[in-house]
């Protein structure tokens, strides 16, 4: 396997001689994006509030250091 393409939630590998372009979307509007990178041969990871949550966007899945439940 010469090229891949991994993507989990968020966090997205690309390897080998294929580019992808990624859109970074405003975190409180799906139709909006902030902007976009290209990915050939390299790796992103991003995180946020807004499409993983616990009833409300105060509970993210980005849980504090000095909690049990997500800050919030």
């Amino acid at each position: 396997m010469e090229d891949f393409f991994i993507d989990s939630k968020g966090d997205l590998l690309i390897f080998g001689e294929h580019e992808e372009e990624v859109f970074i979307q405003y975190s409180r509007d799906k139709e909006k994006q902030l902007f976009s990178i290209i990915l050939k041969n390299s790796r992103v990871a991003t995180s946020g509030d807004y499409n993983q949550y616990f009833g409300s966007h105060k509970k993210s899945h980005i849980v504090g250091p000095f909690f049990i439940f997500p800050k919030g």
